[in-house]
């Protein structure tokens, strides 16, 4: 299994903690970052290979990577000139050229526990998986999520009306076998 990270963006609403480095930097304690800590949780459960999408600052997340070690687990970064005037749509049409094989897709930002992603991992073999969260109330920057009454994804966005919402997207996304293909055609038609 390999991962994709979006990391491309700023974090502008965390500004001025990201005014010079980039959001998946920020040190959420004992000297991780939120990066260190999700390359840590994929190397420990077994993901061989991961690419850090980056954009802004991504000097500071090459230099990072260059000095850290995650186990036997590659690193690589791909690199998206575009980040500042687009959003994660356009960060993954650029990262489609990792998306070969089976894969994980994370935000930059999304923290887990490795047993969330052990369970990911280990569910059974879907084309798109899609890990979500249940609220009592979504607000207009949240990604919802509708569940058919197979429990099955019938549509993910931010516009979705409310009375159909049943979950939101906490942005850790598997893809296999004909989700992958099914993927990438749907970036290069967006």
């Amino acid at each position: 299994m390999r991962a994709i990270v979006l990391s491309a963006g700023q974090g502008k609403r965390l500004l001025p903690l990201t005014a010079t480095r980039p959001k998946c930097l920020l040190d959420i304690g004992d000297d991780q970052s939120v990066l260190d800590t999700q390359l840590g949780a994929l190397a420990r459960c077994g993901v061989e290979h991961t690419t850090v999408l980056v954009g802004f600052g991504a000097d500071h997340v090459d230099h990072d990577l260059a000095v850290a070690r995650f186990g036997e687990m590659e690193v690589t970064t791909l690199y998206n000139p575009f980040y500042a005037i687009t959003d994660n749509l356009a960060t993954c049409w650029i990262a489609r050229t990792a998306m070969t094989d089976d894969f994980l897709l994370l935000n930059g930002d999304t923290l887990f526990e490795d047993d969330l992603l052990l369970r990911v991992l280990e569910a059974p073999e879907a084309p798109i998986t899609v890990t979500i969260d249940r609220k009592p109330e979504y607000d207009e920057d949240d990604m919802k999520v509708t569940l058919d009454s197979d429990r099955r994804l019938a549509a993910i966005g931010k516009q979705l009306p409310l009375h159909t919402v049943d979950g939101e997207s906490i942005g850790m996304l598997r893809f296999c076998g004909t989700g992958v293909q099914t993927y990438t055609d749907a970036l290069d038609s967006a």
